[in-house]
């Protein structure tokens, strides 16, 4: 890895301006010709170009690989005392000079902690030791050992978690000490260099995947059917970075209560009881995946431990009941954020009714502005089915704004709604914590709860239709579907719309 690094630094970078001569010349040499140096044609801009390029190579190479002469700290090295103060300004406020910076401290505190016994006293961070191998330090003060490599099938870059880190005087079981972590990726190094992905179960082993193995096969085989909109992938990964890995290196086929009980135990589980719950059911899921292989034959423990843990009460959406209330929390969102696509985006999920997911991805493919209706498909819909919103006036005169909106324009996004920052769409917490913010007593799913509030309350408007009004598919029977033979009762939604958005009276948006 040095000596890869060094052939890229002497490629990018000459021996003559690495010299403090070459260096100091260069440096007296733009100070005194300022109006070429600002033309870009100057050696010096080269050198710190260069240097960059260098920089911003090792940045994208494997992390924790910082060996290389130049960022070295020794007194023969010109990069600290002489280039690093004029690179400041090139490299974005200093910040890849301080990332490298933190990871070789980080690199240089693990290996003498390593030395003098006291990993266990290591800060909160990621600390490299090379190859791939870091440790993982919580805020909680758990330790963790990760290994992230290319996968050889697609060559993009992954993480795997090789279980808890043992130090000091604790119990043998408890994890894997610093040289056993190693000596594991070295295995898993030399199963790279054959091809084989370390995270492919191997069932013909003696002792059987992991659990960690037979995690990523149940995700992976599970995955596709999973909606892309969906963040089901993001909560099994959540689990398994946050509460799983320490037994993820255990023997899928020894997984026993104590095991998964030392996981729903964690104290960051004991005042969640919903999400304790569902990290014991992905984790009977992936046993009883597993026992499907046969790579597993004792019973599934999950099932006994789920049946002790107590129902978690059912908890409804915080939302404003008053519906006169609404116009009124809405120009105090409109006052606790900045953004352009936050107030808009609010509107029109209180005026449709809708799911916060179906307006972030709402496209203006999707809407037809002669017939006044919205179309999301299946793949986009909580129920998998396809669905038809009626629009109001004020719903359209939403759309309109966000269409006019220069800013909007600018971004170019087949999206209505689009991110600013350049990712596909915005996060829904964003909306969130502006609500938050502004004092509303209520979260984005509560505008569904508010408007079905205001139609049982309403006279003239019918359960089916109300139902509908929301998408609530679940709340018809096989039977009763199959007579209704696909009626969504367009006209008769259309005019629930319209009145809703009179008893709003929403303030047009800044």
């Amino acid at each position: 890895c040095r000596r890869g690094h060094d052939e890229q630094r002497d490629r990018l970078l000459p021996a003559d301006l690495l010299s403090s001569r070459g260096i100091k010349s260069l440096a007296s040499c733009e100070q005194s010709d300022p109006k070429r140096a600002g033309k870009g044609h100057h050696p010096f801009l080269r050198l710190k170009a260069c240097i960059f390029n260098y920089l911003s190579s090792v940045a994208m190479s494997q992390r924790g690989c910082i060996h290389s002469r130049l960022l070295a700290p020794s007194d023969s090295c010109l990069f600290r005392p002489v280039v690093a103060p004029l690179l400041q300004p090139l490299c974005f406020g200093g910040k890849v000079l301080r990332t490298f910076n933190a990871e070789r401290d980080n690199l240089m505190a693990l290996k003498a902690g390593n030395r003098a016994g006291q990993i266990g006293k290591l800060p909160q961070g990621r600390h490299s030791d090379g190859n791939g191998l870091a440790l993982q330090v919580k805020a909680t003060g758990s330790r963790s050992w990760t290994f992230a490599y290319r996968r050889p099938a697609t060559g993009k870059p992954t993480t795997m978690g090789l279980g808890a880190a043992r130090y000091g005087d604790r119990d043998p079981s408890a994890g894997l000490t610093l040289d056993e972590a190693r000596a594991k990726v070295a295995e898993f190094r030399a199963m790279l260099r054959d091809g084989t992905d370390p995270k492919d179960p191997m069932p013909d082993s003696p002792e059987g995947p992991t659990l960690g193995m037979a995690w990523d096969a149940y995700v992976a085989e599970r995955a596709p059917a999973w909606k892309a909109r969906s963040r089901t992938r993001d909560a099994w990964d959540a689990a398994m970075r946050l509460y799983v890995a320490p037994i993820a290196s255990n023997s899928v086929a020894e997984i026993d209560a104590r095991a998964v009980n030392a996981v729903v135990d964690h104290r960051n589980l004991r005042d969640k009881p919903r999400q304790r719950r569902d990290v014991a059911q992905r984790i009977g899921s992936v046993l009883e995946y597993a026992t499907a292989k046969g790579w597993r034959t004792a019973t599934n423990p999950v099932r006994g431990i789920i049946r002790q843990m107590p129902k978690p009460k059912v908890k409804h959406a915080e939302h404003i009941e008053d519906v006169a209330k609404v116009a009124d929390a809405v120009a105090r969102f409109d006052e606790a954020t900045c953004s352009p696509v936050y107030p808009l985006a609010l509107r029109f999920q209180i005026l449709t009714g809708a799911r916060m997911v179906e307006v972030r991805y709402a496209t203006w493919a999707e809407i037809d502005l002669d017939a006044a209706t919205w179309t999301i498909e299946g793949e986009g819909m909580k129920s998998g089915q396809r669905h038809r919103v009626p629009l109001s006036p004020q719903a359209l005169d939403v759309l309109q704004a966000a269409k006019d909106h220069p800013k909007l324009a600018r971004v170019g996004s087949a999206r209505i709604f689009p991110a600013l920052g350049g990712a596909d769409t915005f996060d829904d917490s964003a909306i969130r914590k502006a609500m938050k913010r502004a004092g509303i007593p209520a979260t984005p799913h509560g505008w569904r709860s508010t408007m079905r509030r205001w139609m049982m309350r309403e006279p003239g408007i019918g359960w089916a239709a109300g139902e509908m009004c929301l998408a609530h598919t679940s709340a018809f029977s096989d039977v009763e579907r199959s007579y209704m033979g696909g009626e969504d009762l367009i006209d008769e939604r259309r005019e629930i719309m319209r009145r809703y958005a009179d008893a709003l009276a929403l303030p047009e948006a800044a």
